[in-house]
C-alpha cells in the first residue's frame, strides 16, 4: 500500500516540476516611433518580438509620472509574438503597453512613449 501511495504522489508532482521549469515569457525588443500619416494625422507605431508568449496584446494610454494610464482608444490582443500595431495618437493616448503572457507564467509588460528618444523599454 506504501509503494502505490509514494508512485501515486510521484505522479501527481511530476506536472508541477515540469511546469516550474518552462521559460518565462520574454520581451526581447520593443521599439516605437511617431509618424505622420495622411499629411496630418498623428500615428504611433510599434515592433516587437517576443519569446515563450502565448498571448499578446497592446494597449494605448498616457504616462505621468512614470506610470502608463490606460485610454481606451486602442487595444488588441490577437496579436502575433513577433509582429508591429499602433493606433492614431490623441492627446491622452500616445503611449503603448505591450503585454505578453502564457499558462504558465505570470504576464510580463513593457510601456513605450514614441514621442520621447529611447522611451521603450
Amino acid at each position: 500500500m506504501r509503494a502505490i501511495l509514494g508512485v501515486l504522489l510521484l505522479l501527481a508532482s511530476c506536472p508541477f516540476t515540469w511546469i516550474a521549469t518552462l521559460p518565462p515569457p520574454e520581451i526581447v525588443t520593443f521599439t516605437g516611433g511617431e509618424q505622420v500619416i495622411m499629411s496630418h494625422v498623428p500615428y504611433a507605431g510599434f515592433s516587437w518580438q517576443t519569446r515563450h508568449a502565448t498571448s499578446v496584446s497592446l494597449e494605448s494610454g498616457r504616462i505621468e509620472n512614470g506610470v502608463f494610464y490606460p485610454g481606451g482608444w486602442y487595444y488588441d490582443d490577437g496579436l502575433p509574438p513577433d509582429g508591429s500595431g499602433g493606433f492614431t495618437m490623441k492627446i491622452d493616448n500616445y503611449a503603448a503597453r505591450l503585454c505578453i503572457r502564457n499558462s504558465y507564467s505570470e504576464p510580463v509588460c513593457l510601456v513605450c512613449d514614441p514621442t520621447l528618444e529611447g522611451g521603450c523599454g
